[in-house]
């Protein structure tokens, strides 16, 4: 028991559309001009050099939360929205898209929303498999560093204007089979004596995020692979190939 009191529990939330349509990448990171007018006219795009990730982070409300339970009950989210976590490597431009909501509101039925107002941090997070040439086990190893949690916690407490302890504070804990508030050095993961406190374990979700510019050359998207899934379901924009594709 006194084990699983301090595992921080990580939730991996990866998806990645797979389909039988080509994806046009220019990164000109290293050289090149970065004029794609030519080679993807009339095409969308995206840069393997540019990624982010959507992060949102939850607390157990029982010491025996399980990492595969319903995040509607048995977790409580730190927050009131996700927050980006990108690298410093490149700047984001201005007028990008955003959705509101996680993968895990949308699974609820929340509706795709554009966020006008994101909270962005920049740290040096690991590149996206695939898309941008990244090792799922530096993801993991990134996201399952309890740092990464703590960066995270400062960037929800100050999002909210408030201080780390009352992120956690109002909210009951079944410890031990003991349902009340507890004090926040008994939540957080705050490391003393070399060893972590918490008593109820943290779950991170994370979903990469690929900022796509479309054929206008005017619109840019930072969608997860969730948001474009809607998007294109919904009719907002076809990211495939045809008259009026993206060829994403």
């Amino acid at each position: 028991m006194k084990t699983l009191n301090r595992i921080i529990v990580m939730l991996v939330v990866i998806s990645f559309m797979v389909s039988p349509f080509s994806a046009f990448a220019d990164d000109n990171a290293d050289t090149g001009t970065g004029d794609t007018t030519n080679a993807l006219k009339n095409k969308g795009f995206y840069r393997g050099s540019e990624f982010m990730y959507k992060v949102s982070v939850y607390v157990g409300l029982s010491d025996l939360a399980d990492k595969n339970s319903n995040l509607g009950t048995g977790w409580r989210m730190i927050g009131t929205k996700p927050v980006y976590v990108k690298p410093s490597s490149f700047s984001i431009p201005s007028g990008v898209f955003y959705g509101l909501s996680s993968k895990v509101d949308y699974v609820k039925g929340s509706p795709l929303i554009a966020n006008n107002n994101p909270s962005i941090i920049t740290d040096n997070p690991a590149p996206i498999p695939i898309t941008n040439g990244g090792n799922i086990n530096s993801v993991k190893s990134y996201f399952g560093d309890t740092g990464t949690l703590n960066m995270l916690i400062n960037k929800y407490s100050s999002q909210n204007g408030i201080s780390k302890a009352d992120l956690v504070s109002n909210i009951e804990f079944t410890v031990n089979g003991e349902t009340k508030q507890y004090p926040a050095d008994e939540i957080l993961p705050i490391k003393v004596d070399g060893k972590y406190q918490n008593k109820v374990p943290w779950l991170i979700v994370y979903e990469p995020v690929i900022i796509s510019y479309l054929k206008d050359r005017t619109t840019i998207l930072a969608f997860t692979a969730t948001e474009y899934a809607l998007a294109q379901k919904l009719g907002y924009f076809n990211f495939r190939s045809g008259s009026d594709g993206q060829y994403i």
